[in-house]
């Protein structure tokens, strides 16, 4: 009996170093395990400081960009230019956009730990142009600092993406949405901030003399327009509604000649607007220093923004490096089809020049159209109207990302571009005469306008994988669409009258509409890169894609 209880003390003695060292263990874990969570709730906390930071300096880039449109009646007095010499200024964004998205990408790449710093220049270049752009005197130093901003725009796509990718990896949709949206209030915002430094406008009558219309027949009611007895309407002087008419007539003539008086709206030199361009350039200071003391921050602490684990998954070790026709071979076009890889960016290309061109269009020139054209508003209106198309923007692309998960990206692109053709030929027809008229197109363009970038990109991702080479065409069609729709808006005004937007804009619609009808065709025709698996009878990926695909999808959807 003694001998069995010093047998069972030997074997307790034996085990208590066990079971100290699984207690130890198991304390070792549960420390471990709250030390983890510390660092992954101080690394969220960091990515969220981060992104605020982001999202702050796309909020001043939309605030800084929208002011030149309200302004440019105003820019237009101060650098003493017509409408052709101004729309030479503006196409200044597009091209310090083209070349401030591929320096840039460049940059981020060549110095991708310091991204913060890169982010920087951004706001720095933005307030430069912001605090002159006011004080320009001739077109072509207007030009230099539009290019400066269009720079900073650049910027921001490539290295402002690049981050949110790095910080939030597959979950960055809704990070990056949040940009998209600070973008928006920023355009949203921007109107209302100038709109009481702009400039008075006064109401004046000038003669037109020497202008000669044949007819049987012509009648003319005081301050009502040029009409045939039959009903038909002559054409207009000048592109504005004529008001008097002094005649001279005989029997057997049918050249009649007289002087018109005709109602200008011209903006007086008397705005301020470079108190709110002051605004804004403080505010985009103020976010090129933030992005500096992040950077100096993350560097001196050693900021670990992932946790224990990073948010972009590894690559394999033994993937093949891409080469730079890889958007076009098999894997990346559908079935591996390099002519229809060529034929849906060819245009996919000119799709883009129309509906950049024609956002930039109306982005420019509208607020002059309202004020200026047809409809003779005052500039407290037409700013309203401008951020109520801003507003119609940011709401349709977030409509967009929202209902992308249900519906098919040819359903949604395809409404948004019928959409843009409806308000063409409303713009054409009755807008001009009609202000409600007018406030439901302004409130359809930007409805329409707001989803058809991001939304092509999901649309030409069933066929083709968006890489470099499908962003490098985006990135040149829609440089090129400013570049072109600006100057030639600024051509026509001149020649032609300020009614003459909405024909341009029609023309823009009847564009994008029929290469949309051929995307669709060409697509069709050839099938999606995506495959079918069992409980997914549709195309368009959503079910057992790759969810690389899939997030690229989403994401695209909320791009700015």
């Amino acid at each position: 009996m003694g001998k069995a209880e010093d047998s069972t003390d030997r074997d307790n003695e034996a085990n208590e170093p066990m079971a100290q060292w699984k207690e130890n263990e198991a304390q070792d874990e549960i420390s471990s395990k709250k030390t983890s969570e510390r660092s992954a709730e101080r690394a969220f906390r960091r990515r969220v400081i981060l992104q605020t930071a982001l999202t702050y300096g796309y909020l001043c880039h939309g605030l800084c960009t929208c002011f030149s449109g309200a302004a440019l009646p105003d820019l237009r007095v101060r650098t003493n230019s017509n409408w052709e010499e101004i729309s030479r200024a503006v196409v200044g964004r597009g091209i310090g956009m083209f070349f401030g998205a591929i320096g840039g990408g460049f940059l981020c790449d060549r110095f991708n730990g310091s991204l913060l710093a890169l982010l920087a220049l951004g706001p720095t270049l933005e307030a430069l142009g912001s605090f002159v752009i006011p004080w320009c005197t001739v077109w072509w130093t207007l030009m230099a600092m539009f290019s400066i901003q269009g720079i900073t725009e650049g910027l921001l796509i490539s290295a402002a993406s690049k981050l949110s990718f790095q910080l939030w990896g597959r979950e960055a949709a809704a990070p990056v949405f949040a940009t998209s949206l600070a973008f928006g209030l920023g355009a949203i915002v921007g109107p209302q901030i100038i709109e009481p430094f702009l400039g008075t406008h006064s109401h004046v009558l000038e003669p037109q003399n020497n202008n000669t219309v044949t007819a049987t027949s012509l009648s003319l009611a005081i301050n009502g327009s040029l009409t045939h007895e039959k009903g038909a309407t002559a054409y207009k002087f000048a592109g504005e509604s004529l008001y008097a008419y002094n005649q001279t007539n005989s029997n057997t003539l049918s050249n009649i000649s007289g002087s018109y008086l005709v109602k200008r709206i011209i903006p007086n030199n008397d705005s301020q607007i470079e108190y709110a361009y002051t605004i804004g350039g403080i505010m985009s200071v103020l976010a090129a220093i933030a992005f500096l003391v992040l950077q100096y921050v993350s560097n001196r602490c050693k900021w670990n923004v992932y946790g224990d684990h990073t948010a972009i998954p590894a690559e394999p070790t033994d993937k093949k490096p891409k080469d730079s026709g890889s958007a076009l071979q098999s894997g990346k076009c559908a079935k591996g089809d390099t002519v229809f890889g060529v034929q849906l960016l060819g245009l996919m290309l000119f799709f883009y020049i129309h509906i950049v061109g024609g956002e930039w269009a109306l982005d420019k020139f509208m607020f002059a159209y309202i004020t200026e054209g047809p409809l003779h508003r005052e500039p407290f209106e037409a700013s309203l109207m401008v951020s109520i198309f801003w507003g119609c923007y940011t709401g349709g692309r977030g409509i967009s990302a929202l209902i992308s998960k249900w519906v098919k990206p040819s359903f949604i692109l395809g409404t948004v571009v019928l959409g843009q053709l409806l308000a063409g030929i409303l713009l054409c027809t009755e807008a001009g005469n009609n202000v409600s008229v007018f406030w439901f197109v302004n409130c359809l363009y930007g409805l329409a306008i707001g989803p058809v970038y991001p939304g092509a990109l999901v649309w030409v991702n069933r066929y083709i994988q968006v890489s470099g080479m499908v962003l490098a065409v985006v990135l040149i069609g829609g440089s090129a669409g400013g570049f072109i729709y600006q100057w030639i808006v600024g051509i026509v005004f001149q020649l032609y009258g300020l009614d003459s937007l909405g024909y341009v804009m029609l023309v823009e619609g009847i564009c994008i509409t029929t290469t949309f009808v051929l995307l669709e065709i060409t697509g069709r025709r050839h099938g999606t890169r995506f495959k079918k698996t069992p409980g997914n009878n549709n195309d368009h990926g959503r079910k057992g894609d790759d969810p690389e695909d899939v997030h690229v999808s989403m994401l695209m959807l909320s791009q700015v």
